[in-house]
């Protein structure tokens, strides 16, 4: 495969190509340094998220049944968060409402009608899925936006390790960071944490429970073998 133009990194970055192109580009740049430096490049100067709000944004905050019951909390037109829990579905609100947003209950947009069932497909299939508009609203720090970022490169079918992670981002003895960072992952499944494994290819760290991190790396297909 040639070097990865500027197109392709940016479609790259913002979820635009197909799973099997992503995944071809995938093996390629994690393998080849000199696409990962021009990745990082581009990462400097072009973030694919934002992380802001409009100070009139309306946020909808719902449970999905499915396989596993699942909380959203979005707006019109992007994600903010995606839990498994009730309690950190109320705290990510609670915290919104005091940043002066309205929260909602049911679906304000297509948007969000239309990512409720791609995500409950995916639990009860395995059907591949992107969210192509996300918004890293709670996500603080560069860092862990970073982690993030590069997390949401690994493809369906495909699992990386917290050092690898690390490696992407030039912070080659970050791991520790970077298993930080994806425990306080607010957007679960959609930034697939749960395909980032230990070197050894251990089930470690994930929000909704190894034997959860286990059950959808198999519906994945990509379970480590050792």
């Amino acid at each position: 495969m040639k070097h990865l133009t500027n197109d392709i990194i940016i479609n790259l970055l913002s979820h635009n190509l197909g799973l099997a192109e992503e995944t071809v580009t995938f093996e390629h740049w994690s393998l080849c340094q000199t696409c990962l430096i021009r990745m990082q490049s581009t990462l400097k100067h072009q973030a694919p998220w934002l992380h802001n709000l409009m100070t009139d944004t309306q946020i909808c905050n719902k449970r999905i049944e499915a396989r596993w019951p699942f909380w959203i909390i979005g707006t019109n037109d992007s994600l903010i968060a995606l839990t498994f829990s009730d309690t950190e579905s109320m705290q990510y609100a609670e915290y919104l409402n005091r940043q002066g947003f309205t929260i909602v209950q049911s679906p304000t947009s297509d948007f969000m009608e239309e990512t409720a069932t791609i995500l409950r497909d995916f639990m009860e299939t395995g059907k591949p899925f992107h969210v192509t508009a996300l918004n890293f609203y709670l996500i603080r720090t560069e860092f862990a936006r970073q982690v993030l970022t590069w997390t949401g490169l690994v493809p369906f079918g495909k699992t990386a390790t917290y050092g690898q992670i690390a490696n992407w981002m030039g912070r080659p003895t970050a791991a520790r960071g970077v298993g930080g960072a994806l425990h306080a992952n607010p957007l679960s499944i959609v930034i697939p944490c749960h395909r980032i494994i230990g070197a050894g290819g251990n089930l470690v760290g994930f929000g909704g429970g190894l034997e959860m991190k286990r059950k959808l790396l198999e519906l994945e297909g990509s379970y480590p073998s050792v």
